[in-house]
């Protein structure tokens, strides 16, 4: 209930509230991306909010970057992937480049309970340049598995499915997450959450963050720095690379890493 969360745990609801407008646009923007769809744009209410809270505006008031403009970044991007819930048809993962070549690379998807990959198929892929393309979740598993669990025969047999997208290098390009039953809004007390920075030779750190278990929203706060990403999802067992460029010469990164879905911080430590 946001009216209750609001009055009994501002910061939490503060929280839930700078990710929900990322969330929803997200969603949006990947369902009207689709080949079939009959959308063909759309206006973005505000770009920067007109005074600090968690607002609909893609920047903050004072023209920083926030939750949404990240999720943005990600749903507009040039090659990216997308997964659609088609009800009682299963789980459709879109598939689009925009780039000017082709793309040649394979297909990695997951269903996850836990720390635990409990299903897992791939394909590979092949796009030609400015298209796209779409492939059914049902056929890259030897048997039926009710991904969108829409036939309730029983509780969901997972949390979350990923689609992640790999080019020829083995190296991840985007990677799209489903939640049969909608986004989780619990915490939990340790999902294995680490951060380590690795100093590059221009001055930035490429930072890897991984988690044992589905590390939600993961938000860097790291001052002095400005980051390739942040507010991502980091998969069951996964990791995430982002690139730190900091603000002046010669400064380390320190602060830490928190998640969405996580109750403890992780600190930022430095790769010796």
């Amino acid at each position: 209930d946001p009216m209750r969360l609001r009055y009994a745990d501002m910061e939490r609801y503060l929280a839930l509230s700078r990710v929900v407008t990322g969330e929803v646009m997200a969603a949006t923007f990947a369902e009207w991306r689709r080949p079939r769809s009959t959308c063909r744009g759309a206006l973005v209410w505000f770009l920067r909010d007109l005074w600090p809270g968690a607002g609909w505006g893609v920047f903050d008031a004072s023209g920083g970057w926030k939750a949404t403009a990240r999720y943005l970044a990600r749903a507009f991007a040039p090659l990216t992937v997308n997964v659609i819930d088609e009800g009682l048809n299963g789980l459709r993962v879109h598939l689009h480049n925009e780039r000017e070549s082709a793309f040649g690379g394979k297909l990695v998807f997951a269903l996850h309970r836990g720390e635990t990959a409990i299903a897992r198929g791939e394909a590979e892929v092949a796009l030609p340049a400015r298209g796209s393309t779409v492939l059914d979740v049902a056929g890259l598993f030897p048997s039926f598995i009710d991904t969108t669990w829409a036939y309730r025969f029983g509780p969901p047999a997972h949390e979350v499915a990923v689609a992640t997208l790999l080019d020829e290098a083995g190296r991840q390009v985007a990677e799209a997450f489903h939640f049969p039953e909608g986004l989780p809004n619990e915490r939990r007390d340790d999902l294995g959450l680490e951060a380590k920075a690795r100093p590059e030779p221009d001055g930035a750190f490429l930072l890897t963050v991984r988690a044992a278990r589905l590390a939600q929203s993961v938000h860097l706060d790291v001052d002095g720095f400005d980051a390739s990403d942040d507010y991502f999802h980091v998969a069951p067992g996964g990791a995430r690379t982002v690139r730190l460029v900091p603000q002046k010469p010669g400064q380390t990164p320190r602060g830490v890493i928190e998640a969405l879905n996580g109750r403890t911080p992780a600190k930022v430590t430095l790769e010796t």
